[in-house]
């Protein structure tokens, strides 16, 4: 067939919800570099902590699966939006909880996504849902940096709601040690500023970003405000709304 034979899935020991801090239910990602494949799961579809890291055999990575979230408590996050960065050859996820303020994001610093860092850069609380990888094309080597943009959701904080913000901007030119999230509409590198500012988008929920295969279009899909796209072959190009 086109797809060729199903293989069995092993036993998903961590995603039954049996085995207690190292327990899961719900697949809140899935990433494949070619070589590794990276699942993140956590145990209630909108827990904000007690997320696990998850390889493609569904063994726990890292010995006890857990993403250290960095803060003092011994937390560990739950994340979403996994992806595997084929410029940087890493995989990057983001955490659905504040913490110190912040939404973190992390990026594995191995190739493997064994290790994991906090990406630092921003004191700013946009919830990150999904990535995409520019930093080959023409568009996403601006102002000598290679870039990833990260798309933002809005989100309910107990009472307090929070609004989608477009997409941010993170500098992958070098190490991922050195990675910052970069928030501030007027230094970004990747699109006409003056366009993408007043753009709908720039304050909307975006749920999706891809490139077709071959193509030179990038294409973000929001909650209610359409499909946009954009021309990566040129530097500094403008959104437009489909």
């Amino acid at each position: 067939s086109l797809w060729g034979d199903a293989l069995p899935l092993p036993t998903q020991t961590y995603l039954d919800g049996s085995n207690g801090a190292a327990s899961a239910r719900y697949v809140t990602g899935i990433a494949d570099s070619g070589s590794d494949i990276r699942i993140t799961a956590t145990n209630h579809m909108f827990n904000s902590s007690g997320g696990i890291l998850l390889d493609g055999s569904g063994a726990l990575v890292s010995g006890d699966g857990r993403i250290d979230d960095g803060s003092a408590d011994g937390s560990f996050a739950s994340t979403t939006g996994i992806t595997w960065l084929s410029g940087p050859s890493q995989f990057i996820m983001a955490a659905t909880t504040l913490d110190g303020g912040t939404l973190p994001i992390f990026v594995s610093t191995d190739g493997t996504g064994n290790a994991w860092s906090r990406v630092g850069g921003t004191s700013t609380d946009f919830l990150t849902t999904n990535f995409i990888d520019v930093s080959g094309e023409t568009a996403g080597l601006s102002d000598g940096k290679q870039l990833v943009l990260a798309g933002t959701s809005s989100y309910i904080d107990g009472s307090t709601s929070h609004y989608g913000s477009g997409y941010n901007e993170i500098d992958v030119t070098n190490a991922p040690s050195t990675w910052t999230v970069n928030t501030s509409w007027d230094s970004y590198s990747f699109a006409l500023n003056t366009n993408y500012s007043v753009s709908d988008l720039a304050e909307a929920t975006i749920t999706g970003m891809s490139i077709p295969a071959g193509g030179s279009y990038l294409y973000a899909s929001t909650r209610s405000e359409g499909i946009w796209k954009i021309d990566l072959s040129t530097d500094k190009p403008s959104w437009t709304r489909e």
